[in-house]
């Protein structure tokens, strides 16, 4: 019969080796710590003094050591704010996992430890989520002030602001704000300001709710009051082109035409049937709308064809995504709708920047007929210093 003493760094590790030496049939005659080293004197002889076996004890020293990495990522990963672990039961629930008072005095020490260490970690969390990184040249008492900062604090993203801030950095404060508000509105607006009076047709897009029929409307109402340009007729594109629905026809009314019913699938067919200008209200869902679109667009090309995407006031960065993405192929030019409603805050205009969209138009919902503005970088600007 043989007995041995084991020396390891942690109690699982030491059960390990008694395990390798003696195998599953040995027995545990004594454990204790000395600080950070752990000692098993263990034998293979079942005639001596109460000993007590190995057998469940590796795999609960074991299941204990990987409760304390679980805890331990817990610590580390877990959002904040969530309520952590209790530590006392996390001790009940080790202990239980052990067989004998000497295991469970010897990994208490160990047991404290691990709370220690999750609560430096979350203070660790809680202090950089209040930090804020920067250059050297950022190193100042007064940072809290500079434009920068500010921007971010508004809400400009950090891609749009590393883009177009840089630049204009050096400046005074006002100046470099008011500078980069410059920036990004000319980086937003379409640069040809004739874009509508050349199109011989115009579709708009967007979620319900958007203000599509009255800017499609609006853009008719446009076009009828500029002298010199040829007016636009209304039409609806709908699954039953028989029909055309009442918001159009309301439009229709106020400005004395008669609307022009479209269908999904003969949509490229019937525009080419015509040389009447149309600005058309695309009232079916993407999916519909993508394929006969497309097919106009490949017909009539950019020269003659242009799509706007109605994005009301208010609308979330997740919202103008999924807008974005849906008709990206089409490329569309931006109408920012309902302005009067609800602002475009900076988090929504760093989403449209980012995405190279270009807003074609701006306009509000309370007027009708003189409600709607070509997109300019002096205005827009406006626009955004009052939004700051």
């Amino acid at each position: 019969m043989t007995t041995i003493t084991v020396t390891a760094g942690d109690s699982a590790d030491a059960m390990e080796k008694v395990l390798a030496q003696l195998g599953p049939d040995a027995y545990i005659l004594e454990s204790r710590s000395d600080g950070n080293r752990f000692h098993i004197r263990a034998t293979d002889d079942p005639s001596t003094s109460a000993p007590k076996p190995v057998s469940g004890g590796v795999h609960a020293l074991q299941g204990k050591k990987q409760q304390r990495n679980a805890a331990l990522h817990e610590a580390m990963y877990e959002p904040l704010g969530t309520t952590a672990r209790r530590q006392d039961d996390y001790n009940r629930g080790v202990d239980r996992g052990l067989d004998g008072g000497s295991d469970r005095g010897l990994d208490r020490g160990l047991d404290r430890s691990l709370g220690k260490i999750e609560q430096e970690i979350r203070q660790l969390k809680q202090a950089l989520a209040g930090m804020t990184l920067t250059n050297a040249s950022g190193l100042k008492p007064e940072l809290g002030f500079t434009p920068g900062l500010k921007l971010a604090q508004a809400g400009y993203s950090e891609e749009l602001i590393h883009r177009l801030y840089g630049p204009v950095a050096s400046l005074e404060p006002e100046a470099a704000r008011s500078a980069f508000l410059a920036a990004v509105a000319e980086n937003l607006v379409h640069p040809d300001r004739n874009w509508m009076t050349t199109k011989r047709i115009i579709c708009v897009l967007g979620p319900s709710g958007a203000g599509k029929t009255t800017l499609v409307g609006k853009i008719a109402a446009n076009a009828k009051n500029t002298p010199g340009t040829k007016p636009f007729d209304l039409a609806c594109m709908t699954t039953k082109p028989s029909i055309v629905q009442e918001p159009i026809s309301a439009c229709a009314r106020l400005l004395n035409l008669t609307p022009i019913p479209l269908g999904v699938k003969t949509l490229d067919t019937e525009l080419g049937e015509t040389s009447r200008r149309l600005v058309v209200d695309i009232a079916v869902s993407p999916e519909q709308a993508k394929p006969a679109m497309l097919a106009a667009k490949k017909r009539f090309g950019p020269e003659k064809l242009a799509f706007v995407l109605a994005l009301p006031g208010g609308a979330s960065r997740q919202m103008i995504n999924l807008q974005l993405d849906e008709y990206a192929e089409l490329n569309p030019l931006i109408a920012l709708t309902k302005l009067d409603e609800c602002e475009f805050t900076p988090a929504e205009i760093s989403v449209l920047a980012e995405s190279s969209s270009s807003i074609g138009l701006m306009t509000g919902s309370k007027s009708f007929l003189d409600g709607i503005a070509i997109a300019q970088a002096d205005v827009l600007k406006q626009y955004l210093d009052i939004n700051f």
